[in-house]
């Protein structure tokens, strides 16, 4: 989990340095470069740079769970696990991703020439399919399922990552053209988003452990 770790510390400061510039330029008017060049800050561009915040925090929460439960799959496969030791619920998992027309036959039989029952696992998955514009807190409970890995969190902080299905929206509409960034941002305070971010966060944060102590104790195989 080191590697996860470290491109989530990389991306949270992302996070926390933006929110700073927006502290910053919130009772801005203007801004000016060593040449002594101004530039208006007008709410416009204040609200444009707000919107920017909902696509920071579903970038971390795509790619935090992404690799997350590509981490599982690289352990079972690193640890040879047989596809029978498997829980139930991942078993079906595999099976059905193994049913699906992306995968191709001809690859699928070369990825599993050596040992099928400890090579399907990682023949069927494929990381960049795993999520597209669709993670919020009820996919990372419907993962949480279909691993068995915990989703517990200190409400008080993370809001059990509610806001995860804001963010999630936000940033579709953006994606797909249905919202300017300013027309986004305007609807928030620079504490509103300082608000979502620490709760996203810690919400990540809190799953990751989980996640971790999950694969070490490889709490993949049935019981």
């Amino acid at each position: 989990m080191d590697s996860i770790t470290d491109d989530f510390d990389t991306r949270v400061k992302e996070i926390h340095n933006y929110l700073k510039l927006l502290k910053f330029i919130e009772d801005t008017r203007s801004i000016s470069d060593d040449k002594h060049n101004t530039h208006e800050i007008d709410i416009t561009l204040k609200s444009t740079l707000k919107g920017m915040v909902f696509l920071l925090l579903y970038n971390l929460t795509e790619a935090t769970m992404r690799e997350s439960i590509a981490h599982i799959y690289d352990q079972m496969d690193q640890r040879a696990i047989d596809f029978n030791h498997l829980k139930k619920s991942i078993r079906k998992e595999i099976l059905r991703k193994a049913k699906s027309e992306k995968i191709d036959l001809e690859s699928l039989l070369e990825k599993t020439a050596s040992s099928i029952s400890q090579k399907l696992a990682m023949a069927t998955f494929n990381k960049k399919d795993l999520f597209s514009g669709n993670i919020d807190h009820q996919e990372v409970k419907k993962q949480a399922k279909i691993y068995g890995f915990n989703t517990n969190s200190d409400y008080s902080k993370t809001k059990h990552g509610k806001n995860l299905m804001l963010i999630k929206i936000k940033r579709n509409n953006l994606a797909h053209g249905n919202d300017s960034f300013a027309d986004i941002g305007k609807n928030y305070t620079t504490s509103d988003l300082k608000d979502f971010s620490e709760e996203i966060i810690s919400y990540l944060n809190q799953i990751t452990s989980h996640i971790s102590e999950y694969v070490s104790t490889q709490s993949y195989l049935h019981d």
